[in-house]
């Protein structure tokens, strides 16, 4: 009870921790952050654990640059297809031939479109005409040769769905290969795939095992997951690496395996995996919640990426590859061509062949080595985040400094390499973000409430030194007052906090002068005048001094310029003299350009400036003045004598008091009596401080 009472705040914060955490892995809150903390995480695994070898099963003939330079733009004319098709079975004796492309549109290059509407109207009594015609017709039907070539092959046409509205069809689908009463004992609904795009009916006709070559994007733009089956109209279709890898292992029947959701009554059912069975055995394939497969990626990707060794198409077609190098290999064939844009961002590469995630899918499915995130995974998260926060939580208040931090970067460490451990060895797929992120908050948490307690000197420092607006007083030296903001506290918004400081000051001395001039003192004729230097840059700031005498002060180049700046107040007739680095980041008030100046002892160009009113309150007889100004600067800079006289004179007729107009107006006629000065910077150099 003690314990309870003594650090019952420490405790309250560890324990909100723990439920957030606790919420998001059971998936009642979501936060979005710890999703794409796990992204980075499964990312890191993945590329640790990719074995980097050739798969030696499956190579990719690639329609790439080189083939496009030889064989010409694509998509190529079907009797190349059908060649191409010819050679890799009838010279290179492959065992399989899955194409990432698909054929949705009939194929009009050859003319015979052209010549059969001939045929049927201008030349239709042409008997000479139509004899060559049906001659030509089986040479020239380029679709029905294709056609011909893929015919009682192993051969598995691709297709892709489309979510797009409204939902367009084109081609012919294959046949299911599981129907929605396979999956659900009731009508539950289930996102659906409003299109396609599939071969066109004679190619359909002539191989009618397809798959669909879709993956998955996830939020943050990267493809992890490669959809196993997706429904469409009630139906359910296999991808385009389950089709290959059922056509290799004797097309097995495909069946829903376990589902969840239903028996908790949920609205959407997930499958969790399907099953190939066959009489007398099966096989299960674990998804995910998409109906997905985790892609075990083996490399980098691409031609040297070393997981695939991929041939050019048009080295194929004209017999320069080795027959060895084919036979019996299971063939993807695709494209990386870079005006044929089939690149996927994924977690081993930014720009990887989309042709290779399907070459990764089919090689897991070979080998049937998965990544599996298991039904039950929420509950073993969930309960990780209990034990673990819990035992922090209760642990951490009772320990020292050093002991907790070693316990703590001890627990990351532990949670870490279990679920590295677990992904590595058995391909299990843990979120390690919400118990992670939960302990490391627990013990900043513990050590921040630490730091509180201990920054008591800390704020009595701040209350000894500060002012109204958070800056630090360092010196007074007769009637100077020296201030800096930024230390002891930290402040973005030093420059304007200075610069506000500055202008109340100002304003203060004003009022004080007109208390003088109708007070007891109205006989003294005379005004309090004020000069402040506002400089921003970097400085040595802390106790400076040695055992005899120290002093929390500033020191550095900064300071001194500030220092000389407050020396030109008088020259330009202004209460406030400011550096441009200050303006900058002060940008909440107008203000207006005095000068470029070098300053004594200083060779860098410095231009300065004076505020005028906040942004948004200065008067519009001021913004018009402002406005004349700066067309008076740009002339005096170029030396314009005329131009710069006439724009002095207005701005003296509005303001003849004004100290800085009689200046520059003094200025400007010692100019027009001498000749131009070449290459002349316009700066303005002082001697004196």
């Amino acid at each position: 009870m003690s314990f309870l009472i003594r650090h019952w705040q420490r405790l309250l914060l560890s324990l909100a921790s723990l439920l957030f955490a606790l919420l998001h892995a059971l998936g009642v809150w979501q936060i979005g952050a710890l999703d794409r903390l796990d992204a980075m995480v499964y990312d890191t695994q993945l590329r640790a654990a990719m074995p980097g070898t050739l798969d030696e099963r499956i190579v990719i003939v690639d329609v790439d640059e080189k083939s496009l330079s030889e064989l010409g733009r694509w998509p190529w004319s079907r009797n190349k297809m059908a060649n191409l098709t010819d050679t890799l079975f009838d010279q290179y004796h492959i065992a399989l031939l899955g194409f990432d492309v698909v054929f949705a549109e009939a194929d009009s290059s050859s003319g015979l479109k052209q010549l059969q509407a001939l045929a049927q109207h201008a030349l239709s009594q042409d008997a000479g005409f139509l004899s060559h015609l049906a001659q030509l017709t089986p040479v020239l039907d380029y679709d029905a040769m294709f056609a011909k070539s893929l015919a009682d092959r192993p051969v598995v046409l691709g297709y892709y769905f489309s979510s797009e509205q409204p939902g367009r069809t084109n081609g012919v689908l294959p046949a299911p290969v599981m129907a929605v009463s396979d999956v659900f004992k009731r009508n539950v609904p289930q996102r659906d795939w409003r299109g396609y795009g599939a071969n066109i009916a004679p190619l359909a006709q002539a191989a009618p095992l397809a798959g669909f070559f879709n993956s998955r994007t996830d939020p943050d733009g990267v493809v992890r997951t490669l959809p196993l089956v997706v429904r469409y109209d009630g139906q359910f279709y296999e991808s385009l690496a389950l089709a290959m890898f059922r056509r290799l292992i004797g097309m097995p029947q495909v069946m829903p395996g376990e589902t969840l959701g239903l028996e908790r009554g949920a609205q959407v059912a997930e499958v969790q995996s399907v099953v190939l069975k066959w009489p007398d055995k099966s096989f299960t394939i674990p998804l995910d919640s998409s109906g997905g497969l985790l892609v075990p990626f083996r490399g980098h990707g691409g031609p040297q990426g070393g997981s695939f060794t991929y041939f050019s198409a048009s080295d194929v077609l004209s017999g320069r590859v080795a027959a060895s190098q084919l036979s019996g290999k299971i063939v993807l064939l695709g494209t990386t061509a870079p005006g044929i844009v089939d690149l996927r961002a994924t977690p081993v590469n930014a720009t990887y062949p989309g042709i290779e995630v399907q070459a990764n899918a089919l090689a897991s499915l070979l080998d049937r080595r998965f990544l599996v995130k298991p039904v039950h995974a929420k509950g073993y998260e969930a309960l990780l985040i209990i034990l673990v926060g819990l035992a922090l939580a209760f642990s951490l208040p009772l320990l020292r400094a050093p002991v907790a931090v070693v316990l703590s970067l001890g627990v990351l460490a532990a949670l870490a390499g279990l679920n590295g451990w677990l992904f590595q060895v058995h391909g299990v797929v843990l979120s390690l973000a919400p118990v992670w992120l939960m302990a490391a908050t627990i013990f900043i948490l513990n050590v921040g409430y630490g730091y509180l307690l201990a920054s008591r000197s800390r704020r009595e420092l701040i209350a000894l030194f500060g002012t109204a607006n958070r800056g630090t007083v360092d010196k007074y030296m007769g009637d100077c007052v020296m201030a800096f903001w930024g230390a002891p506290i930290v402040s973005p918004m030093h420059a304007q906090l200075a610069v506000k400081a500055a202008i109340e000051m100002a304003d203060a001395l004003s009022r004080i002068n007109q208390a003088y001039k109708t007070g007891e003192f109205s006989h003294i004729h005379f005004d309090i005048g004020l000069g402040i230097g506002l400089n921003t840059g970097q400085m040595y700031v802390g106790d400076m001094g040695s055992n005899i005498r120290r002093s929390y002060t500033v020191i550095g180049d900064a300071v001194n310029i500030g220092s000389r700046l407050e020396g030109l107040c008088k020259v330009y007739g202004v209460s406030m003299v400011v550096s441009e680095s200050t303006r900058i980041l002060a940008s909440n008030y107008v203000w207006q350009e005095l000068d470029l100046v070098r300053v004594k002892g200083k060779q860098q160009v410095i231009a300065i400036f004076t505020p005028l009113a906040a942004v948004g309150q200065l008067e519009a007889k001021k913004a018009h003045e402002l406005v004349i100004w700066d067309s008076f600067l740009t002339a005096y800079r170029e030396q314009a004598h005329d131009e710069a006289t006439e724009l002095i004179a207005q701005l003296i007729q509005i303001d003849a008091a004004k100290l800085l107009y009689q200046m520059y107006a003094q200025r400007v006629d010692v100019q027009r009596q001498q000749p131009k000065i070449p290459d002349w910077d316009g700066v303005t150099n002082f001697e004196t401080k």
